[in-house]
């Protein structure tokens, strides 16, 4: 198939490399031609590898609302150009700003449109606080966009979730005759990807992952709790500060063993305030920071891994990259119920789910730790049938075929 694919985030940031060129490099590798159109915040740089048909546009951020108006005149502009010199099967549409020029081309040009929903996107804008819902602009805003979702959805050829939690809240509020049959037949859920050749449990030798403890300051005989990533507007810190606490406590009294919480993340400032008024030793904290190729050595050398997300009613369609990451490496993630599809991918073995704030909860957690790190195997097995790159690919594809077939 020759795939139009639009994205208004740029390839060449972080998302974009682990996030998007994966899978679309993975998809050229089945036959498909794809020409992909980013907004890109910086000139694409001379390192910059694709065998992608590339064209990048300028991304604009200010101002606010009308920066956007303005870059969406330009991906139809140049929408338009494509469409009137080539052959397009597909228009293929990362979330719901692109969705608006593709279910523009849709309707003008008659080709297939593929909304790439991602989540609830104006829900999470409300529910994160990026947009005040008593702010009359922000009010109209939200109205405007869950509008524009229910005909993406009404209107799309196929709809990708990260989520079967989101497909089943897609189903109940949008599809009134047989919902689950419709769904089934119109959505296809692909979580976020893991690269299992970078995230893999041998990525240190033993001898290896000592002498790296050794150097960030860690015992060979210290429990280490690992925290990575970005901590702004979903993740509950403080309550992961708390879960930490009880852990400590918990280490010191049955195994009398010194825990470590290791921050992978770049938000200083924000652990800075959390931390102020906690009264931690010196060393009991660590904060450091690496590129993504040097996070496998990190996750080798922790116990197990914490975070805890914001429950609310966008966070159904949620996908943690960093959950396949952690997974694909065999190591046990402590987090909490009511986000994504959390139950299903953890069951009985493969993590740990907080399911309550609150002391109690935060010890049973603690105290399941040494069960479910025996069943390494299992969680390793877990992230490569779920969060694969090569099976989200593969169900591209399925998708892009299928259209195929529809449309000859």
């Amino acid at each position: 198939m020759k795939i139009l694919y639009l994205t208004y985030d740029g390839l060449s940031d972080p998302l974009g490399r682990s996030q998007i060129l994966p899978y679309l490099e993975g998809l050229l590798q089945h036959g498909h031609e794809i020409i992909a159109i980013s907004f890109e915040k910086n000139t694409l740089p001379e390192t910059f590898h694709s065998d992608l048909r590339i064209i990048p546009l300028r991304y604009h951020k200010s101002p606010p609302v009308l920066s956007t108006v303005y870059d969406l005149v330009l991906l139809k502009k140049e929408i338009a150009k494509i469409l009137q010199s080539e052959k397009i099967d597909i228009v293929h549409c990362r979330s719901y700003i692109t969705s608006l020029a593709g279910l523009w081309a849709k309707r003008k040009y008659g080709i297939r449109f593929i909304f790439d929903m991602r989540g609830f996107w104006a829900d999470e804008r409300v529910e994160g606080r990026l947009w005040n819902p008593d702010n009359p602009f922000y009010s109209w805003i939200y109205r405007y966009f869950k509008q524009k979702e229910k005909i993406f959805i009404r209107e799309a050829d196929a709809i990708i979730s990260l989520t079967h939690n989101a497909k089943e809240e897609i189903a109940k509020q949008f599809f009134s005759d047989e919902p689950l049959l419709q769904a089934d037949s119109k959505i296809v859920v692909i979580p976020t990807c893991a690269d299992l050749n970078l995230f893999r449990n041998n990525i240190l030798p033993e001898a290896d992952r000592k002498v790296f403890r050794e150097q960030l300051g860690i015992k060979t005989e210290d429990f280490v709790l690992l925290y990575l990533g970005s901590l702004g507007t979903w993740y509950m810190l403080d309550e992961m500060l708390d879960f930490f606490e009880v852990l400590k406590a918990e280490r010191a009294k049955q195994y009398k063993q010194r825990v470590r919480f290791l921050f992978l993340s770049k938000d200083e400032t924000i652990l800075a305030g959390a931390l102020r008024n906690r009264g931690y030793e010196n060393d009991e904290i660590i904060i450091t920071s690496a590129s993504r190729q040097d996070v496998p050595k990190y996750i080798s050398i922790c116990n197990a891994s914490v975070f805890f997300i914001i429950p609310t009613f966008s966070k159904k369609a949620s996908s943690a990259t960093k959950m396949g990451e952690i997974m694909a490496m065999g190591k046990p993630v402590v987090t909490n119920a009511g986000w994504g599809d959390i139950e299903k991918i953890l069951g009985d073995n493969n993590g740990i789910i907080i399911r309550d704030f609150n002391e109690e909860a935060y010890l049973e957690g603690a105290r399941a730790i040494d069960v479910i790190s025996g069943y390494e195997q299992d969680i390793i097995k877990t992230a490569k049938e779920i969060f694969s790159l090569e099976n989200g690919v593969e169900r591209y594809h399925q998708v892009y075929m299928q259209l195929g077939h529809k449309i000859t």
